[in-house]
């Protein structure tokens, strides 16, 4: 399940993480829970470098081709392919924002 981002690990024992949110709450995770939950903020920063570094820029470069390039598919259909791959390009920086908010590996793609 998800869980709220202000819980803090506050103990370790028996393979068990109690977890707390401002006093008011305690729950019982496992530690492959915790360690799941590590992961997925772990793959959060590594979209984050990826989305900054490579999704972006290819982003920008493929929108001012798509921009460039777009008017001529309406007369020349031999050119709806390489439109279609660069507005891919364009969705670019949000698919690996979504994988960067979701915290999902690089497997998942």
């Amino acid at each position: 399940g998800s869980y709220p981002i202000n819980w803090t690990p506050a103990a370790f024992g028996r393979g068990i993480v109690v977890l707390f949110t401002k006093g008011l709450k305690v729950s019982r995770l496992s530690t492959s829970h915790f360690i799941i939950m590590a992961l997925q903020w772990l793959w959060s920063v590594i979209w984050f470098f990826l989305l900054i570094l490579i999704a972006w820029p290819l982003g920008f470069i493929a929108a001012f081709f798509y921009c460039l390039l777009s008017p001529f598919g309406a007369c020349c259909m031999c050119i709806k392919p390489v439109i279609d791959f660069l507005h891919k390009g364009v969705q670019l920086p949000y698919t690996v924002a979504s994988y960067m908010v979701q915290g999902k590996s690089c497997g998942s793609l």
